[in-house]
């Protein structure tokens, strides 16, 4: 069950935070990182594991087929056959063509904010990312 899709933008999100896309680093994401879900912390709340992170830009052509609305990160990977896996699998098709939709959420550690700005991140670390209904960044999907 494979899952795809941008997992943070440059916009303003719930939290009046800005994260610097270029500042972000997914190596420890892609070398032992997880899909979880809904930012569960217990190991059977793990949905999933990435593959590929990419940074995309503005017009882009992304591998779902779409073009990115904003400069931002595409993550993909698998979902695994368990039943929280498959239960995610299921709402994700389910939510298909409808006004709603499941989005990511990026987890890690801010490593710099910026001095006059402290609500705007200016690099972090992506250890996992979250497959949630309730992104803080409504522009993930």
């Amino acid at each position: 069950m494979r899952i795809g899709g941008i997992c943070s933008t440059g916009a303003l999100d719930q939290q009046d935070e800005r994260i610097v896309q270029s500042g972000l680093d997914f190596a420890p994401f892609l070398a032992g990182g997880w899909f979880n879900d809904n930012h569960g912390k217990k190991s059977t709340d793990v949905v999933g594991y990435p593959t590929d992170a990419k940074f995309v830009r503005k017009g882009e052509r992304l591998p779902d087929g779409s073009n990115a609305g904003t400069d931002g990160w595409w993550v993909e990977g698998y979902l695994l056959d368990t039943e929280d896996g498959r239960k995610t699998w299921a709402l994700a098709r389910s939510l298909a063509g409808s006004p709603r939709k499941l989005g990511f959420s990026i987890e890690g550690k801010v490593q710099r904010r910026a001095s006059k700005d402290p609500s705007k991140i200016l690099r972090a670390v992506v250890r996992h990312v979250a497959i949630t209904h309730v992104p803080v960044n409504t522009g993930t999907e």
